[in-house]
């Protein structure tokens, strides 16, 4: 029995513009209009716009599960340490830097840092698949800078301006001229059991419970242009198929 396409599909909010530019989905705006259990004050405050594109709605949220700094408000006490203020506002990518050098010790040449700054990584050589791994993630920083990847035409020229250019060479700055980010592999657990770290990227759907005991404060992800704190959201479509996309929504 040969394997049936599915219906229905599971997709971060942050591929629904790839999605959408390949035809793979289908608008559900008419079977909304017409639902009378679908209400739209159902749903938290911008959750819904993210299954949106182009005014068109591709997709209904079903979780959300925000991105966020973890800092070390322990160590911060110890060392009194200034942090910025716990806002989208206020913790810009330059109150970022300033926070991580302020909790960051250099160690030996070849043992690693005394007191890492940012539990984050690089891994220099792509994976089977490409791609590369940083931490805390560029995409969500350039997610952060940008909005949609894509624009109007289903083109990727925002990867290509000037904003994205800024968070690349932010980076950048961060692995090699400040030295915040780990080039390699990272024990990450030394440093948490030494208490010897100062902010490490987070997610709700992802983390750990035991990360939000004892003086740990929680940060926005840095803000890098948009105003905005961005979060995993997870949509449910109906894909773009020969079927009865009637049925599919029911």
């Amino acid at each position: 029995m040969e394997a049936s396409a599915p219906e229905l599909v599971v997709f971060f909010g942050g591929d629904l513009d790839d999605l959408v530019a390949h035809d793979q989905l289908t608008p559900l705006d008419d079977y909304l209009a017409a639902d009378p259990d679908f209400d739209p004050g159902a749903f938290w405050p911008g959750v819904l716009e993210r299954g949106r594109h182009d005014g068109v709605q591709f997709g209904l949220p079903f979780a959300v599960s925000p991105n966020f700094t973890l800092v070390n408000g322990e160590l911060a006490s110890a060392r009194d340490i200034e942090l910025p203020e716990p806002t989208v506002q206020a913790f810009t990518a330059e109150a970022y830097l300033n926070t991580a050098q302020a909790f960051h010790e250099p160690g030996p040449a070849d043992g690693g840092a005394s007191t890492q700054g940012i539990l984050g990584v690089l891994f220099p050589e792509p994976t089977e698949h490409g791609d590369y791994i940083v931490n805390p993630p560029l995409a969500i920083a350039l997610n952060s800078a940008l909005g949609s990847f894509r624009d109007s035409a289903g083109g990727l020229t925002p990867l290509q301006s000037e904003k994205a250019r800024e968070v690349l060479d932010f980076y950048r700055a961060l692995i090699h001229r400040h030295r915040l980010i780990p080039i390699g592999n990272l024990d990450y657990g030394r440093y948490i059991q030494a208490g010897k770290w100062g902010m490490g990227f987070a997610s709700i759907a992802f983390s750990d419970a035991g990360q939000f005991i004892a003086n740990n404060r929680v940060y926005p992800f840095p803000a890098f242009g948009s105003g905005r704190n961005p979060a995993f959201t997870f949509l449910l479509g109906v894909v773009k198929s020969e079927r009865d996309s009637d049925v599919s929504y029911d």
